[in-house]
Parts: C-alpha cells; sequence; structure tokens
C-alpha cells in the first residue's frame, strides 16, 4: 500500500473535529512551504554609469543611420507591444 492510499483510509477513519485539524496543519504547512520556496528574493538595483557610454562609439555605430532618434524609439516600443 503506498504512503497516500495509506494517509486517505486513515482520513477516512476521523471525526470531523480531527478533519478541521488536519485540514488546518496542511494549510499552514503549505503556506509555509510556498513562501520558502517562492519567495520574491529582491534584485540588486543595476545603475547606468557615465563610464558604460561612450559617444565615440555610438557615434561610430550610428554613422551611417539615416532615420531620426524619435522614429527609432517609437518603432522600438511598437515591437514590444
Amino acid at each position: 500500500m503506498s504512503k497516500v492510499a495509506f494517509v486517505l483510509q486513515e482520513l477516512e477513519t476521523l471525526s470531523l473535529e480531527e478533519l478541521w485539524a488536519v485540514w488546518e496543519y496542511l494549510q499552514q504547512k503549505i503556506k509555509h512551504f510556498l513562501l520558502e520556496n517562492f519567495e520574491k528574493k529582491p534584485t540588486e538595483k543595476k545603475y547606468l554609469q557615465l563610464s558604460d557610454f561612450s559617444f565615440a562609439k555610438a557615434k561610430a555605430v550610428l554613422k551611417d543611420y539615416k532615420g531620426s532618434l524619435s522614429d527609432a524609439v517609437i518603432e522600438e516600443r511598437r515591437s514590444y507591444v
């Protein structure tokens, strides 16, 4: 007999008050399990530093680009929708 079958068989023998006690116990165990295993952990905030950006590199990358910055931003935002 499996453990689950055994537990189900034992639950059949309990009174209503005992079943409610088991129910509350299981709710606490599930809540504790979920909080422990799926708790959101704070993420490190990453900030841009001035040293992360190079105007010279940006200028070199965009030397052949003929569009406007605003059009590029609008197009990029539309791609996320």
